[in-house]
């Protein structure tokens, strides 16, 4: 599995090219704010699934995925005592 990060930029690239994470934001002493964003390129990407034969009459296998979380974003603030 390659991963690539990139520090005090934070960006990181995972094995998944669909898959970005970025961070950025200021610390202070006590106090720090982040901003950052999951799926940076909103992708579809499969995180998991399975392959049998359920769909009546003849029972065909078929491939089944869960697709992973569209882009999404937020701020962490946080206070350290």
């Amino acid at each position: 599995m390659k991963r690539l990060a990139i520090l005090f930029g934070c960006l990181m690239l995972f094995a998944s090219p669909a898959m970005a994470i970025s961070e950025f934001g200021k610390q202070w002493k006590s106090w720090a704010v982040h901003g950052w964003v999951r799926n940076l390129f909103d992708e579809e990407y499969n995180t998991r699934g399975f392959s049998f034969g359920l769909e009546p009459p003849w029972f065909e296998r078929s491939r089944y995925t869960r697709l992973g979380d569209p882009r999404h974003y937020g701020v962490t603030v946080s206070y350290r005592y």
